[in-house]
């Protein structure tokens, strides 16, 4: 069609110049023909190309449904070169009516094809391109200049109600940018062993948008700077941000959750999530951005537990603040609840960086598999976050609540509050229940966690650890943990110790410890977590299976005095005792390296376990086990007195009764 202004919006009024059959959108010749169609039939001083479309910033735009392809970025590139040899010359603005465009990449990918290159960072809902006021512009001003147009199309993308991002960009400047983040990256690179941890907080920080990988450049840059105190890191930050504010000839954004935005856009995913596609893009090839995304990045603590055996109790009225450290994570929260009383639960988000938050609410019984709320909440709450409001508790207990991002994507900070509203109507600042526990301790006979009895449904799997330290055997892990979950079982009874040259050894010689295994056992104690399951751990093993007190006795002679030459002489022995203690104070301390909570810190332990089944053949009064039992289970308590210790006795042992 040739596009003419008319009244009537039911009715096509333009004239049809040409009837084509179905064409493919996402093939790059389909571009080309119809861009040298264009300019060949209506030639002019200046060329526009809109496309218009969903788009998906480095990954493509123009998405046939018919011809299931798309335009990838390298394509489009290829194909705006192909037009500007053929015809003699580029374009003057490539305008993208899509989302997530805006990016660097796409910017040096086109950049020696047009000169102009328009798009957002954000997504771009429910409203489209400016169509109504860039026409106008040209009717009243035929001689407006590409790059007045191109600030026309950015200062007219205010769309109500959203958060809009438009930015315009000079892409002869693009090189200069190119070379500036391969500066940066190389910089980041060689001082990522000294500056991890500052780099993890700032990506977890920085601006980033509905694709969580995607961030603001300028923004990242800036922050990096502040938080790096390297000279040679803030120099190559400014120098790349004097080059952007240089490339970006006009910038619009407005929106709570853009407000950091500067006009390009940079892939940054999660380092575990890379896309091995990103290396085929030009930006990718010329610079070593590539490369420093890639770097591990250090976890950092998990600041609430990720099921309801390791969830944060909260006091009623008080707000506590919270961060979603990675993808999928899901932070728990307990709190008490009256019968007949109502609450107001709320995740706000409206100070924090978490982009759209979810709430999801669960009763004693349905918070051990995490699966079945009783109630859940998307964005009842302010400015994207979630509020369940006026509940009202069916029984005297304690109710959990995750929350969550509502796509399991993004990352941030947020707050949580659950307020007690009189049944009157007026809220009260708190209410008196006292603030329960999600570790397992004692009443009596009885169990208690979470203000609530625990019944324990258990097993014995013993060999957890040694398997999740092999990438091999994990998945068997897994498989055991989702089936007892399946099943309703909330405690296993797993191996803490592994000693000696076995198999997946953890302690290797008295101190020495493989980390690999070490992170096996992280990976069981996080898995059981995110499971619902709480895990009891012993320290070592009375029998010679898995290395055993055996074990210590034969270091004796290689490290010790040589003293020690039999099972017995475990509990005695001092260099074996002091070998023990160290082992366990190592245990205890342990930071996980999946969840960044120590281990003594942890509610997914149930308790630990001096020793599998010891006993101490010959000593018919138990005199020495029972001593050997009093100093540890007191050093254990010592350093970690929020767990229960049990000795793993098997019942037919006590002191001498004379």
């Amino acid at each position: 069609y040739y596009v003419a202004q008319d009244t009537d919006p039911d009715v096509i009024g333009s004239t049809l110049v040409e009837d084509l059959p179905e064409q493919n959108m996402g093939d790059a010749t389909t571009l080309v023909d119809f861009v040298e169609w264009a300019m060949a039939h209506y030639p002019a001083e200046h060329y526009l190309l809109i496309l218009s479309d969903h788009g998906n910033g480095w990954e493509g735009v123009i998405y046939d449904n018919t011809n299931a392809g798309h335009l990838g970025i390298p394509e489009l590139g290829s194909a705006l070169t192909t037009v500007e040899t053929d015809m003699g010359r580029g374009l003057d603005i490539v305008a993208f009516d899509a989302c997530l465009m805006g990016m660097a990449e796409v910017a040096y990918e086109v950049r020696n094809s047009a000169d102009i290159m328009t798009g957002s960072e954000e997504v771009m809902r429910s409203s489209h391109w400016p169509y109504a006021e860039v026409l106008s512009q040209l009717v009243a001003s035929p001689d407006t200049t590409p790059s007045a147009l191109a600030s026309v199309i950015v200062q007219n993308s205010d769309f109500p109600d959203e958060d809009s991002t438009q930015s315009a960009v000079a892409l002869a400047s693009m090189p200069t940018v190119a070379t500036a983040l391969d500066d940066f990256a190389a910089q980041l690179i060689a001082g990522h062993d000294t500056y991890s941890n500052e780099i993890r907080t700032v990506w977890t920080d920085v601006e980033r948008y509905y694709r969580m990988a995607n961030m603001d450049l300028y923004d990242f840059a800036q922050r990096i700077q502040t938080a790096i105190p390297d000279a040679g890191i803030q120099s190559a930050a400014q120098t790349l941000m004097d080059a952007i504010d240089d490339a970006v000839l006009d910038e619009f954004h407005d929106g709570r959750f853009v407000s950091g935005s500067h006009g390009l856009s940079i892939y940054y995913p999660n380092p575990d999530d890379f896309a091995g596609s990103y290396d085929s893009l030009a930006l990718a090839q010329n610079t070593q951005w590539d490369e420093f995304v890639q770097l591990a990045l250090p976890a950092l603590p998990d600041d609430h537990g990720d099921a309801a055996a390791s969830a944060t109790p909260l006091q009623i009225g008080e707000w506590t603040d919270g961060l979603l450290e990675t993808q999928g994570d899901a932070d728990w929260f307990a709190f008490p609840g009256i019968e007949g009383d109502l609450y107001d639960i709320e995740v706000d988000i409206s100070e924090g960086t978490l982009y759209d938050s979810y709430l999801r609410l669960y009763d004693s019984t349905t918070a051990t598999n995490g699966t079945t709320p009783i109630g859940e909440d998307d964005d009842s709450g302010w400015a994207r976050g979630s509020l369940i409001q006026a509940w009202q508790a069916p029984q005297t207990t304690t109710y959990y609540f995750s929350a969550r991002a509502f796509d399991d994507l993004h990352i941030g900070s947020y707050r949580v509050r659950v307020t007690y509203m009189d049944t009157t109507g007026p809220r009260v600042a708190s209410v008196s229940p006292e603030v329960v526990s999600p570790f397992v301790s004692t009443d009596g006979t009885e169990f208690v966690a979470n203000g609530g009895p625990f019944y324990v449904a258990g097993a014995n799997s013993y060999y957890l650890m040694a398997y999740a330290a092999d990438p091999d055997t994990r998945p068997y892990v897994d498989e055991v943990i989702e089936d007892a979950a399946n099943m309703g079982l909330n405690v296993l009874r797993t191996w803490a110790f592994n000693d000696g040259n076995g198999w997946n050894a953890l302690q290797t010689a008295p101190g020495a410890y493989d980390e690999t295994v070490f992170e096996g056992l992280d990976y069981v104690i996080h898995k059981a977590g995110d499971s619902g399951i709480r895990v009891l751990l012993p320290f070592v093993n009375y029998w010679e299976e898995y290395g055993g007190m055996d074990q210590y006795v034969a270091w004796d002679s290689l490290y010790g005095d040589g003293s020690a030459t039999e099972r017995s002489d475990f509990y005695t022995d001092p260099d074996i005792r002091q070998w023990y203690k160290d082992y366990v104070h190592t245990v205890l301390n342990r930071v996980n390296t999946y969840t960044g909570i120590a281990y003594k810190d942890d509610p997914t332990i149930f308790a630990w376990e001096l020793a599998n089944e010891p006993r101490a053949e010959g000593d018919l009064s138990g005199n020495i086990l029972q001593g050997w039992i009093e100093e540890m289970a007191a050093y254990v308590k010592s350093i970690d007195p929020k767990h229960m210790v049990t000795t793993g006795v098997e019942g037919f042992y006590d002191e001498d009764s004379g």
